[in-house]
């Protein structure tokens, strides 16, 4: 997974919902066409993933890589070392910067990785970072372990 959605909505200030309880997963490698009739949400859901939007409720959960065989370290090597209260930034394609503070980390065994409390459906907006972590079994070739960071929105920042 690089990119999903969990239980996302958007409400517009006026009160226009745009989406209500999206659920969307975008693997590695894959395409994506979004279609639907005028006025479905597709313009939103564009907002949303290059970050343009932010969700009112729901969890935006990015997965990437600690390090790799081919390409050296990657873009979540530092992931377990964050610690409740730090800064986390996104950008959106336009430049936007959005602040989130990490209110947990977490680290699971990859079989045991718990799908309610990383994908929770009745949150408000939040996000969550997946990585790779815990000992590396060269013999299976990957981490035994998840490094899961929460984080949300930076009230001080607004």
């Amino acid at each position: 997974m690089l990119i999903a959605l969990d239980d996302v909505s958007k409400q517009y200030p006026n009160g226009t919902e745009a989406l209500r309880d999206i659920d969307l997963r975008i693997d590695a490698g894959e395409f994506v066409f979004i279609v639907g009739s005028s006025g479905a949400g597709k313009s939103t859901l564009n907002r949303l993933l290059i970050r343009e939007e932010l969700p009112s409720s729901g969890s935006v959960v990015i997965d990437g890589h600690i390090d790799s065989a081919t390409e050296g370290l990657g873009i979540f090597v530092h992931l377990r070392e964050l610690e409740p209260g730090d800064p986390v930034l996104t950008q959106s394609a336009s430049g936007d910067v959005h602040s989130y503070r990490v209110t947990g980390r977490r680290q699971y065994a990859k079989a045991a990785l718990p799908a309610g409390a990383v994908f929770s459906q009745d949150v408000q907006e939040r996000l969550v970072l997946i990585t790779c972590g815990g000992y590396f079994d060269a013999n299976a070739g990957g981490y035994a372990d998840n490094v899961v960071v929460f984080a949300e929105p930076d009230a001080s920042s607004s």
